[in-house]
């Protein structure tokens, strides 16, 4: 009996609070578990866990561990929960008098406008100038017009900020600023009217109005197409050539070319009236044939293309030469022509009756030949050559092999 009353008998392992810092603690049979509130760990929830551990502060910030949670006390110039953001300097706009404003760390820097000096562009070093535009005061367009472009030009001290407007209306999609000009693309009934522009600095403003008329399409008449080219184009062999047909008409003409009565035009880069042909050989002269088309008819204009060359033509020929054996010398021959003639060197002996150059160096792209310590006599011939000719000229080489002064 005292047996079975001692086995009855229960012990609560959570009797004696083991679990720290409010931590809810599990009896079990000779045991117990901690279950630990948020920012502690360990058996009995002894440890505070460091939320600063993976240092989530940014730039060398200041971690301040809480329960779990944590602080950030950011460094100057940054901001946020990790301080993560730089701050912007530039926010509380401290330039003055229109001046830029550039964000640094922990700092700004003003570029003043000219005239303006100071850390925030404060102080002015010329007498201000209210703004002065000057404007047309009206401009007339065709509708359909890729392009239109107004400038406003405004003088003052400093200078002025330029802002374009519409009367009465917000700008059409097509219509924008860029600088101190209106641009208008494609250019439709809808641009017409007053737009506005304003120019303002410190001391003033000034306003003025130009007046956009849009002709129709409708009231241009159609004109066939008219064509202004050369009739004949020259450039040298293995240079380029450009042939242009300059066309007018409405509605604008569409312009292709021929080449030699429908001839492969040989490579070439068109753009509607301008072709470009590079290196020109004889296989690309010839008729060629510019051909602008619209709804009214066609017109068509011949252009002949010509390449020149020129043959060889010496300038420059080798002297004669008479001097001691085992002396080295230098022969000159230079030749005009185009395209540009190849130098080439001969050498005829006398007494060995060979055609083989003695020993020599090239210099000048073949322009100079250097006979090096020469032992024989005989004729040396320059030869200068391209595809359309050759010409030559020859020097008498008279080598002494005595110890003779030669004259």
């Amino acid at each position: 009996m005292a047996c079975l009353n001692t086995i009855r008998k229960y012990i609560n392992e959570c009797g004696s609070n083991p679990c720290q810092h409010m931590g809810v603690c599990h009896d079990g049979v000779n045991k117990y578990r901690c279950s630990c509130k948020a920012g502690f760990a360990g058996v009995h929830c002894e440890k505070n866990i460091d939320e600063c551990a993976s240092n989530p502060c940014q730039y060398g910030s200041t971690c301040h561990d809480g329960v779990n949670t944590y602080t950030c006390s950011c460094t100057a110039g940054f901001h946020g929960v990790h301080c993560e953001t730089e701050v912007d300097e530039c926010a509380s706009r401290p330039c003055q008098n229109g001046a830029t404003c550039i964000d640094q760390f922990n700092g700004y820097i003003c570029e003043c406008l000219e005239g303006d000096s100071g850390k925030n562009c404060e102080l002015g070093t010329t007498v201000p100038e209210t703004p002065k535009i000057n404007l047309i005061s009206e401009t007339t367009v065709s509708e359909g017009t890729p392009v239109l472009k107004i400038a406003c030009f405004a003088e003052g001290i400093p200078a002025p900020v330029v802002t374009w407007e519409e009367i009465d209306a917000k700008f059409q999609p097509n219509v924008r600023q860029i600088g101190h000009f209106l641009v208008i693309e494609n250019v439709t009934m809808a641009d017409k009217g007053y737009y506005t522009c304003t120019a303002k600095n410190r001391v003033g403003t000034d306003i003025k109005a130009v007046n956009i008329i849009v002709a129709s399409q409708s009231t241009r008449p159609y004109v066939a197409p008219v064509i202004s080219a050369p009739s004949t184009v020259i450039v040298k062999y293995y240079t380029d050539a450009r042939l242009v047909c300059n066309v007018t008409g409405y509605p604008k003409p569409s312009v292709r070319w021929e080449y030699n009565q429908g001839r492969n035009i040989p490579g070439v880069k068109i753009s509607g009236g301008i072709m470009l042909i590079s290196n020109v050989t004889s296989e690309a002269t010839g008729l060629y044939v510019c051909i602008a088309t619209n709804d009214i008819g066609s017109s068509r204009a011949n252009i002949m293309l010509e390449a020149t060359y020129d043959s060889p033509k010496l300038l420059t020929s080798p002297l004669v030469y008479s001097g001691n054996a085992g002396i080295s010398h230098n022969f000159t021959c230079s030749a005009t022509g185009h395209p540009v003639p190849i130098i080439t060197w001969t050498f005829s002996s006398f007494s060995h009756h060979i055609d083989t150059l003695p020993p020599h160096k090239i210099h000048s792209h073949g322009n100079v030949i250097e006979l090096v310590d020469m032992q024989e006599s005989g004729i040396l011939t320059c030869t200068a050559t391209n595809e359309f000719g050759m010409d030559t000229a020859k020097a008498t080489v008279i080598v002494h092999h005595s110890s003779a002064v030669v004259g």
